[in-house]
Parts: structure tokens; C-alpha cells; sequence
């Protein structure tokens, strides 16, 4: 029996037919395939983008603060009165570190005005890492309702592929990165909420100087001189024997006495007064204002320590899914070495089987 082996004729139909007939399936696979990639590495681009913008944002208002620290603590009173002419504007979004280089001092509004554009600063930073994420969650749903719905009833294990592999790396990718900003976003929160504390704590320290300073009153001049003068007789007079001192006066009309000022001294005194009150009552409503923005600073430092909390027990649970996934994947792999091994054995024996078959065959033909 002859036979005519063709099967270079077949794959030279074949590909004949594939080069003249092109595949549409393919090429759409491969049109969807490129918009999905070039629709991924858009997204990445927008998402790096605005994750540098917000990372230098902070950067920016982390050195501002550590330049600005020791003019901001510097709670002389001589410097609370500066003229309104020589008040500095003071823009955080315009200025470096070299701004503050020969500043020595700030005032209460100065500081107020620091203090509200830092919280403004934090606070629309800690709403663009919200969005971020809400991008990356809406990004993932996306990108999880690209993939066949059957698949996605299926184990993860079996529906292992190179491309959700990557999806997967990037998401987690991503999360690192929200992770790291709302970390640096609590760390730039504290240090101003530290610096806040600190100004309050050196203006209620001064002031409560200030006012036991004023309540202890110093001896009086004419007192003085008596005790001096009547030092002084005593020392001359050591060798007599000292007289017996004068029944004392009445304190009242002693004071009354000293009391006596003139007009120009009463004058001086209640000017003195008027600028020692009005120093208070700056100090007081500097310290409430501080207060009201430490308690701002602290609610948002509690959102962001909560947030950081559970995206970074998110992370963990996303760390523990790829760890698991590569623990399936390699038992995946073991199973399909063995079924190799298997078909080849199998194959084996189908080999054996048929070879038998066709020598018993000839063997009946041939007895016949």
C-alpha cells in the first residue's frame, strides 16, 4: 500500500490562508489589548503626577516650619506691637526657606495667619490623598469588571494570568504610595501641632511671670533711706545706748502718705497699666486662638492616624492575598509537572498499545 506524505502541503496552505485572510479576532484582541494598556499608563501617569505634587506640597511646608520655628516662638512682648504699616502678608504658597533668613520675631496676627494657611495647607492635602484612593478604588472596579464574569466565579488559582498579576503589583504599588503620603501628611500635622503647643506654653509661662512679678511690690524708696539713715546713726552711735524706738504710726496713713504722686507719675502708671492689660488680653486671645487651632489640628491628626490604620491593615490583607496567590501558583505548577509526567507516560503505553494492536493484526493477516 503506498502513500504520499502531504503535510508540507498542508502548512503551506496554511499559512497561504493566514496571510491572506487576517485574523479580525486577533487584531480587535490586539486593538483592545493596546487601548487598555496605553488607558493603564495614562492613569499611572495622572496618579504619579498628583502623588508628587502632593509629596512636595508637604515637603515645602515641612521645611517652612522648621525655618520659621524660631521667629514663631519668640513671644517677646516688645514685638507684639509692631505698626500695622510693617505687618508682614504673609503667603505660604510664594515663599522658601530663605524668606524667613533675618526674620527674628512674629506677631499674634502673624502667627494666626501662619497657623490658618498651614491647617488650610494640611487640609486640602489630606483631600487629594482621599481622592487618590477613591481614584485607585474606582480604577480596580474598573479594571475587575473588564475580565469575564465566569472567570471571576472561578478560584483565584485558576484564573492565574500575567496580566492580573500586574494589575494586582500596580494596585499594590499604589496603595504604598497613598500609604507613604498620609504618613508624611501626620508627621507634617504633628510638628505643627507641636509648635503650637509650645507657643501656648511659653505665652502662658510669661504671662504668669509677668503677673507674679506685679503682684510682689518692692520696698519703697523713702524706707529705704529711713532704714539706711537710721543704720547709719546706730553705727555712729554703738558706744551709747540705743533710745528706745517711736510708737509706731498708723500704717494706713503711712501708705497715704507714700501714696502722694504727682500728676504726670499718675499719668505714666496708667499708661503702664493700659499697655500691661492690653498685652494680657492679646496673650489670652492669641492662647484661645492657639487652642482652637491646636483642637482643629487634633481632630484632623486623629482622622489621618485612623485613615493610615486601616489602609495599612488593607495592605497587609493584600500582602497576605499575593502570598497566598504565589503558594497556589506554585502547587498549580507542581500539578502540571505532574500531568505532564502522566501524559507522557500514558502516551507511552497508548504508543505500546497500538504498536501491539498492528503486530497482531499483521500476524492474523499473514496467518490467513
Amino acid at each position: 500500500m503506498k502513500f504520499t506524505n502531504r503535510t508540507e502541503e498542508f502548512l503551506v496552505c496554511v499559512r497561504e490562508c493566514a496571510s491572506r485572510m487576517p485574523d479580525a479576532k486577533k487584531r480587535r484582541a490586539d486593538v483592545s489589548r493596546r487601548s487598555s494598556q496605553s488607558e493603564e499608563d495614562a492613569f499611572a501617569r495622572q496618579y504619579l503626577t498628583e502623588a508628587y505634587t502632593i509629596l512636595n506640597h508637604l515637603k515645602t511646608l515641612g521645611q517652612l516650619l522648621s525655618s520659621v520655628r524660631r521667629p514663631y516662638l519668640n513671644v517677646d512682648p516688645n514685638n507684639h506691637f509692631r505698626p500695622a504699616a510693617n505687618t508682614r502678608n504673609i503667603d505660604l504658597n510664594n515663599m522658601n526657606s530663605d524668606v524667613w533668613a533675618n526674620v527674628k520675631s512674629l506677631t499674634n496676627a502673624e502667627r494666626d495667619q501662619l497657623d490658618l494657611q498651614a491647617n488650610v495647607i494640611l487640609t486640602k492635602c489630606a483631600q487629594r490623598v482621599q481622592e487618590l484612593e477613591q481614584l485607585e478604588k474606582q480604577h480596580s472596579e474598573i479594571v475587575a469588571g473588564r475580565t469575564n464574569p465566569l472567570l471571576r466565579m472561578l478560584p483565584s488559582r485558576l484564573t492565574q494570568s500575567t496580566e492580573l498579576a500586574d494589575a494586582d503589583t500596580r494596585a499594590l504599588h499604589r496603595s504604598n504610595i497613598s500609604w507613604y503620603l498620609a504618613r508624611r501628611l501626620t508627621e507634617t500635622g504633628a510638628a505643627q501641632k507641636e509648635m503650637q503647643e509650645e507657643r501656648v506654653r511659653r505665652q502662658v509661662e510669661r504671662a504668669t511671670t509677668l503677673g507674679s512679678s506685679i503682684s510682689a511690690p518692692g520696698p519703697t524708696p523713702a524706707s529705704t533711706s529711713t532704714s539706711s539713715s537710721w543704720g547709719a546713726s546706730a553705727w555712729g552711735r554703738s558706744s551709747q545706748p540705743v533710745p528706745a524706738p517711736p510708737p509706731p504710726e498708723d500704717p494706713e496713713d503711712d501708705d497715704y502718705d507714700e501714696l502722694e504722686l504727682s500728676p504726670s507719675q499718675m499719668l505714666q502708671f496708667e499708661q503702664e497699666n493700659a499697655a500691661l492689660l492690653r498685652s494680657v488680653e492679646d496673650t489670652l486671645a492669641s492662647v484661645k486662638i492657639a487652642e482652637s487651632r491646636l483642637l482643629d489640628i487634633s481632630a484632623l491628626q486623629t482622622e489621618l492616624v485612623a485613615h493610615l490604620t486601616r489602609q495599612t491593615e488593607a495592605i497587609d490583607l493584600m500582602y497576605d492575598e499575593a502570598i497566598a496567590s504565589q503558594g497556589d501558583v506554585n502547587r498549580a505548577n507542581v500539578q502540571l509537572r505532574k500531568a505532564r509526567e502522566n501524559q507522557a507516560d500514558s502516551r507511552i503505553f497508548l504508543i505500546v498499545f497500538l504498536l501491539g494492536a498492528s503486530a497482531a493484526l499483521l500476524f492474523i493477516h499473514w496467518y490467513n
